[in-house]
């Protein structure tokens, strides 16, 4: 019996999430962002990143209000880039590089960032 869930099963270049689907997920988020009037979210909740960057792995994502969101990935960043249909999937040697990375992303838009938990 194959295990079609096995990594070595997934092809390359296969998003296990649709980017279209992510792109909506990131949409309704940034609308609450903007709602609530925040600049971005961070999140790090394996079902969080999973729902919304489309892979688990020690990794955060940087959603801003506007604008493209980044993960920025502590381990396998080949894999997340695999699995993931974002466009921004970034090597973090440390999570004390992330807001420079978050700076050098172009991202960093002001004080206001919250940690957004996905709860449904």
């Amino acid at each position: 019996m194959t295990d079609h869930f096995a990594p070595e099963a997934v092809e390359p270049r296969a998003t296990l999430v649709p980017a279209a689907e992510l792109q909506r997920r990131i949409a309704g988020l940034q609308e609450v962002l903007r709602e609530q009037d925040l600049d971005a979210a961070l999140l790090q909740q394996n079902a969080d990143l999973y729902y919304y960057a489309g892979t688990v792995q020690q990794s955060y994502l940087y959603v801003p209000a506007e604008g493209q969101p980044t993960l920025f990935v502590r381990k396998v960043v080949a894999r997340a880039r695999r699995e993931s249909a974002l466009g921004a999937v970034v090597a973090l040697a440390s999570v004390r590089d992330l807001p420079a990375g978050i700076e050098f992303q172009g991202q960093l838009s002001g004080d206001q960032v919250a940690t957004y938990l996905h709860t449904r």
